[in-house]
């Protein structure tokens, strides 16, 4: 957009959108408290992000050699599980999510 002259877009609001209402917060609280129970999360919550590294390295799809490859030999290195124990043995705490 540079390349054109653009510099910013601006947006005016329009009345068009309804305001909130007290039934989307319930939605949202009852939306959350569903994906605060899901495994993936407390997955998320035990080893970071870090744990979908052996997943992505399964679908090859991890974004390796200049994005030509999607596989990394050594991706078991840098996975959840390991960087956990290796986070543990050295006597750090391992906080992978606070909240």
């Amino acid at each position: 957009m540079g390349s054109k002259g653009v510099t910013a877009i601006l947006l005016k609001r329009s009345g068009r959108f309804p305001p909130k209402s007290d039934n989307s917060r319930a939605a949202v609280i009852a939306f959350n408290k569903f994906v605060a129970q899901s495994e993936r999360v407390k997955e998320l919550r035990s080893y970071g992000t870090a744990s979908t590294v052996m997943l992505t390295q399964n679908l090859r799809g991890l974004p390796t050699h200049n994005c030509s490859r999607g596989e990394f030999e050594p991706a078991e290195a840098i996975g959840g599980d390991t960087m956990r124990e290796v986070i543990l043995a050295r006597g750090g705490e391992f906080i992978a999510a606070r909240g």
